[in-house]
C-alpha cells in the first residue's frame, strides 16, 4: 500500500517545541495504520511529544529527526548525542490477520477491536475467556516476543549503535480491561531475566510504550541509568 504521506518525516529539524507542535498538528499519522511507514512516523512523533509533554530532562533544541534504515529514527536534542530509535509493533498473527480482512471493505473503515489469545479466534464478546490477569500476561507474553527479536537485531554487527539505543513498542492488539502498568511491571521481570547472564553485548538503554491513546516515553529503562525497572 502506497502511503499518502511519504517523505513527510523523513528528515526534520524543530528549532522550539512551539515549531514541533504546529508541525504535528499539520499531520494525519495513523499508529494503527497497516502501512508500515505512516504507523512508523505516528509512533515517533507521539514518542517525542510524550517526552516534550513531560518535560523531559532530555529534551533540548533544536530537535533534529531523521527516518533511517537501522535503526528506525536517529534523534538529537541540542547538543546531545544522538539516540537511536527502533521502532516495532506489539500484536498477534490472527489479530493482524483479523484487522487486514476487516480493512478491505472500503464502506466499513472501522476495525471491530475483539479479544484474542496467542493462536485463537475472535470471540464477539470482548470479555470473554479473560480471567484475572490474563490480559497483562498476554500483552507481556507478546511484547517479550517482540523485545528478544529487536535484542538480536540491536547485536547484529550491521545494526547502527548510538551513543543511545532505544526501543519504542506501539500496541495494535486489543486486550480487554488490561492494566498496562501492571502489564509493563511484568515485561520488566521478563527482560531482566533475559539480560541477566549478559548474553546480549548490547541493550536497549530504555523501552517506551504505546497502548492506544497512551504513550508511555521510557516505561523501562536500564538500571544503570535509573532505579527502574529496565530492559
Amino acid at each position: 500500500m502506497e502511503s499518502q504521506f511519504r517523505h513527510t518525516c523523513d528528515q526534520l529539524t524543530f528549532q522550539t517545541a512551539e515549531q514541533f507542535q504546529v508541525w504535528r498538528a499539520s499531520q494525519k499519522f495513523r499508529a494503527f495504520s497497516l502501512d508500515k511507514y505512516e504507523a512508523e512516523c505516528a509512533c515517533i512523533t507521539l514518542y517525542v511529544n510524550a517526552l516534550i509533554q513531560s518535560s523531559h530532562a532530555m529534551v533540548h533544541w533544536p530537535l533534529l529527526l531523521h527516518r533511517s534504515e537501522s535503526p528506525d529514527f536517529n534523534l538529537r536534542f541540542g547538543e546531545d548525542p544522538t539516540t537511536g530509535v527502533e521502532h516495532s509493533t506489539i500484536t498477534s498473527t490472527k489479530y493482524q490477520q483479523f484487522r487486514a480482512e476487516s480493512l478491505k471493505d472500503l464502506e466499513d473503515r472501522v476495525v471491530s477491536l475483539d479479544a484474542f489469545k496467542i493462536g485463537g479466534p475472535p470471540t464477539s464478546d470482548i470479555n470473554a475467556g479473560w480471567v484475572g490477569n490474563e490480559p497483562e500476561r498476554e500483552w507481556s507474553a507478546l511484547a517479550f516476543r517482540k523485545c528478544k527479536e529487536k535484542l538480536e537485531k540491536l547485536n547484529r554487527a550491521q545494526f547502527t549503535k548510538n551513543a543511545r539505543n532505544e526501543l519504542l513498542l506501539n500496541t495494535v492488539s486489543y486486550l480487554p480491561n488490561l492494566d498496562i502498568q501492571l502489564a509493563i511491571q511484568m515485561l520488566g521481570k521478563l527482560l531482566t531475566q533475559e539480560v541477566a547472564d549478559e548474553k546480549y553485548q548490547c541493550t536497549f538503554d530504555a523501552i517506551s510504550i504505546i497502548y492506544g491513546k497512551t504513550t508511555i516515553p521510557q516505561a523501562l529503562v536500564r538500571q544503570e541509568h535509573s532505579t527502574r525497572s529496565g530492559a
